[in-house]
């Protein structure tokens, strides 16, 4: 049981992180398509840099991890 606990509770991080991810993406896109240089589009596209650097970050510093699937997984 507890296996099934820390199993979900990674995929839940997984899940968010990708969400948040992939949100910016397309919101980057979506602005960066009809303001072309505008200052809100350039403020979005550096929220999603933060997020892909957070990510990395936490990859790089091993307190998460990607199994075979490609799903990040914390340690711990």
């Amino acid at each position: 049981m507890k296996n099934f606990v820390q199993r979900r509770k990674r995929v839940n991080v997984c899940q968010k992180l990708r969400l948040t991810y992939q949100t910016y993406s397309v919101m980057a896109a979506i602005l960066h398509h009809f303001l072309r240089k505008e200052s809100s589009a350039s403020a979005l596209v550096t929220g999603l840099v933060a997020v892909e650097t957070e990510i990395e970050g936490l990859v790089n510093r091993q307190e998460v991890k990607c199994d075979s699937d490609k799903e990040i997984l914390l340690n711990g």
